[in-house]
């Protein structure tokens, strides 16, 4: 019975000396992977500083192109009705050119 409980506790020391020396390779490993993420940090964070303001960059000129098609419609709605008016005062003025103009169109 003492041999067997002999045999379990040196059984039991290798398997903490390996679980040991298995968290002191991982905290070596953790130790170098942390020294690597300081160095880096500083490229890291001027990279981020360009993203942000290429995003800026782009939020502006979206902006900027987002006014510009605002304007260009009401442009071309102004453009549209004004035009529609003009038609429209012709054919009341002439009913036939309307019908000759529609004539021509419809040949092509």
């Amino acid at each position: 019975m003492t041999l067997f409980i002999a045999t379990i506790f040196i059984a039991e020391l290798i398997i903490a000396f390996a679980l040991i020396s298995l968290i002191l390779k991982a905290d070596a490993k953790v130790l170098a992977l942390n020294s690597q993420i300081i160095e880096f940090t500083p490229c890291l964070e001027e990279i981020f500083c360009n993203f942000r303001a290429a995003l800026q960059r782009n939020r502006t000129v979206i902006t900027v192109f987002c006014r510009a098609l605002k304007y260009r419609r009401r442009f071309n709605l102004i453009k549209s009705i004004i035009l529609t008016g003009i038609s429209l005062f012709a054919l009341l003025k002439n009913p036939l050119t309307y019908v000759k103009i529609r004539k021509k169109r419809v040949k092509k």
